[in-house]
């Protein structure tokens, strides 16, 4: 008797290997499925991971104004160029001097005469490196077609803010604006053309004069 219920529970049902099958294909769906959504997922992230880097390099602009509206940073010593600028890995930058005073770049990637560059140190490691994923570099640099006769620099000028990765010093690039125009928001750009690092951020702004200010403005008007 036992053998035979045995044996029943052997061959119990006919439709019992199709179990498997419906597995296999379940598996098979699920993973179609995954690769089709993979793409919007990806493009997702990379989208989100982008803004967030505007938002950063856009707080990195502000806080660098600033700082040059309120005189806790000179103006920069370079003009605005459309010529690229060449990057180099930077040694030695720090946002902050031996006194503690915010302080632009020691080792300048450029020519003082195309402007500098000041970090914004986002992870807390008190400096900028190139590998980081969250430092901003700050190019400023002055527009001196709005300078005074005499170059003045207290009587107020425009000032041109570009902000970069510092992780884009890691590498031998250059540091391009070319077809990005003035704007709060260059997300829909693209972070690299070719072997140019764009800006994720450009911005220019008014610096008021230091000194006679109305006078300063019908000069500068004039």
């Amino acid at each position: 008797m036992k053998f035979k219920q045995r044996l029943k529970n052997n061959f119990s049902s006919p439709e019992a290997g199709y179990t498997i099958i419906e597995s296999l294909v379940a598996m098979i769906m699920v993973s179609a499925l995954m690769a089709a959504i993979a793409p919007i997922i990806a493009y997702s992230v990379g989208t989100r991971v982008q803004a967030r880097r505007v938002e950063l390099a856009a707080q990195a602009a502000r806080s660098y104004i600033d700082a040059v509206r309120l005189g806790q940073l000179p103006a920069p010593g370079g003009f605005v160029t459309d010529a690229e600028i060449p990057a180099s890995a930077l040694s030695d930058c720090s946002p902050t001097n031996e006194n503690g005073n915010p302080d632009y770049c020691e080792t300048s990637p450029i020519n003082a005469a195309l402007g500098e560059f000041y970090c914004v140190d986002n992870d807390g490691d008190d400096e900028c490196t190139p590998g980081s994923l969250t430092d901003m570099m700050v190019h400023g640099a002055v527009d001196a077609d709005t300078l005074n006769d005499d170059d003045d620099i207290s009587a107020g000028y425009d000032l041109q803010v570009r902000v970069f990765r510092a992780a884009a010093f890691a590498s031998s690039v250059t540091l391009s604006s070319a077809g990005v125009p003035f704007t709060v928001n260059n997300s829909g750009l693209a972070t690299r053309n070719g072997n140019a690092e764009r800006p994720l951020f450009v911005s220019k702004t008014e610096i008021a004069p230091t000194g006679n200010s109305f006078q300063n403005l019908r000069d500068r008007l004039d």
